[in-house]
């Protein structure tokens, strides 16, 4: 927020393993309300990440950008 004017910004979070694969990536669209979209791909291995643990983090890192 520049004065008391919101300036709309993208932001863009990827959550990777060691081996570098991404576990969740999170990533804020533009629009007049906040709208996130979560990916939550298939690791090599068959595992997903928990679908609450996507949801959680993403409330984080709402709160994180004192929304």
């Amino acid at each position: 927020m520049v004065g008391e004017i919101p300036i709309p910004l993208r932001f863009h979070f990827d959550f990777v393993t060691d081996a570098g694969e991404i576990v969740l990536s999170s990533e804020r669209r533009r629009s007049i309300r906040d709208r996130y979209e979560l990916t939550v791909p298939t690791l090599k291995d068959g595992r997903k990440l928990d679908w609450r643990v996507a949801a959680a983090m993403a409330v984080a890192l709402d709160a994180l950008q004192a929304r």
